[in-house]
Formats: structure tokens, C-alpha cells, sequence
């Protein structure tokens, strides 16, 4: 069987999970999946939205949900065949944060959350499009391209953060509605529009390839993140362009 995945997650979870054990990936199991991680993403919104905690204690939860988001991943990577437990807690917590962005950004336009969900899914539409109509092919260059550019924007983000705890000059310059915040804004929502690419890609391969079905679990997990992060994009780019509109 060729091997085309090229990121080190996907080259791992083929090395692992591709055995074939009579019942191969499908569109239609991984669109399942898909639907069930959405839905506990909205478990973790309405949990934001619809259980009280005393404002003292949102700090601590909010940093508790970001600690999940960030340590949870690295655990599903090591223990593949888990994906479905860890996958199911960062969604739980992704949607906690969510439910926190969507409830701070409405202050700011009551339609920002619609407007930002229209505009997700329409992109996510768009690129679908394009790529099953060949218009963007992914192939091993591109790949590796994504994945320099998705690091770097990890490592920009870092440092934009370990940088907070000392002055609030890059941070400022990153979140304000300035003509450098919001081309930083862009820059990262284009990495992460472009990785999306390469998720229905990982989808076709493994279908194409015939992966065990448990792979399902992997792939699911992997675009749902994926446009949950561009929705947060979204949703921040926007706030950045009407603060800039109410400071003028």
C-alpha cells in the first residue's frame, strides 16, 4: 500500500491502526464520527452557556479547558486506539472556550456568532469544491509546506504568549484591530483554511486505502478540530474589524 500521509500523526496512526480487521474505513462511518464530535462540542458550549459558575472560578475553568486543549492531543497521539476517549474530552473543553469567545464577542455585534458560523462552513464548502475538483491538489510538497507553516504559527503564537507575562506590547499589536493585527489575523486563518485541504485528503486516502475502521475514529477527530479552529479564526477576525470600525 503506498503511503502518502505525510504528517508524523497520520504516518503513526497508519503504522499502527491500518491493519485490515474485515471492516474498512467509509465516507459514511466517518461522517458518523464526524457528527458525534460535533455534537459533544456543543455539549461543551452549553455547558458554558447553561451551568453557572461564580465568576471568581471562570478564570481558573477557562485555563483548565486550555490546559486540556493543548496536553489532550499529545496523549491521543501516543495512545491511538484512544482517540475516541481523548477525542471526546478536547471537544468537551474546545467547546467550553468556544461558548466563552461567542458570549464575549456578541457583546461587541449581536449577529458576529451566525455571521462567523456562515462564513466557516462556507469556506469549509469552498475548499471542498476545490479540492474535489482538482483545483487544489495536495501532493507531498504541500503537505510539507502546511506543516511548516502551521509550526510556525505555533511557535509564533508561543511566543506572543510567554511574551504577555512581561509586557503587553506584542500582544497588543497581535489583537487590536491595527492593519498588522488584522494581516496576522489572515495570515493565520489562510494556514489553517489551507490544512483543511489536507484533511479531506488524509479522508480520501484513507477510504482509497482501505484502513481499518477504527481509523474513522482519527480522521473525524482530525477535521473537526480543524474547523472548530478556523470558526475561532473567523470569529476573532471579525471582532478585530468591528473594533477597528468603533474606534474610528
Amino acid at each position: 500500500m503506498e503511503r502518502e500521509l505525510t504528517n508524523p500523526y497520520i504516518n503513526k496512526v497508519s503504522n499502527e491502526l491500518d491493519v485490515f480487521d474485515g471492516k474498512a474505513c467509509s465516507y459514511g462511518g466517518i461522517i458518523s464520527k464526524i457528527i458525534y464530535f460535533f455534537l459533544i462540542t456543543f455539549l461543551g458550549v452549553g455547558s458554558y452557556l447553561f451551568i453557572p459558575i461564580p465568576k471568581k472560578y471562570i478564570s481558573f475553568v477557562l485555563i483548565v479547558a486550555v490546559a486540556i486543549i493543548i496536553i489532550v492531543p499529545f496523549l491521543s497521539y501516543l495512545i491511538l486506539k484512544a482517540t475516541l476517549i481523548f477525542g471526546s474530552i478536547f471537544c468537551l473543553a474546545e467547546g467550553y472556550i468556544v461558548g466563552y469567545f461567542c458570549v464575549k464577542f456578541s457583546k461587541l455585534y449581536n449577529a458576529i456568532v451566525p455571521l462567523a458560523i456562515i462564513i466557516t462552513f462556507s469556506v469549509v464548502l469552498v475548499m471542498l469544491v476545490l479540492y474535489g475538483t482538482k483545483i487544489i491538489k495536495v501532493n507531498q510538497k504541500f503537505r510539507a509546506i502546511i506543516s511548516a507553516l502551521l509550526l510556525t504559527s505555533v511557535v509564533f503564537r508561543g511566543i506572543i504568549f510567554m511574551s504577555s507575562f512581561f509586557t503587553e506590547a506584542l500582544t497588543s499589536v497581535f489583537n487590536d484591530g491595527g492593519l498588522v493585527g488584522i494581516g496576522i489575523a489572515i495570515i493565520i486563518l489562510m494556514i489553517a483554511v489551507l490544512n483543511l485541504v489536507v484533511d479531506f485528503d488524509n479522508i480520501a486516502k484513507g477510504v482509497k486505502d482501505g484502513f481499518a475502521k477504527r481509523y474513522e475514529w482519527i480522521l473525524a477527530f482530525g477535521i473537526v478540530t480543524s474547523i472548530i479552529f478556523i470558526f475561532l479564526r473567523v470569529l476573532k477576525f471579525l471582532a478585530q474589524l468591528i473594533g477597528d470600525d468603533d474606534d474610528e
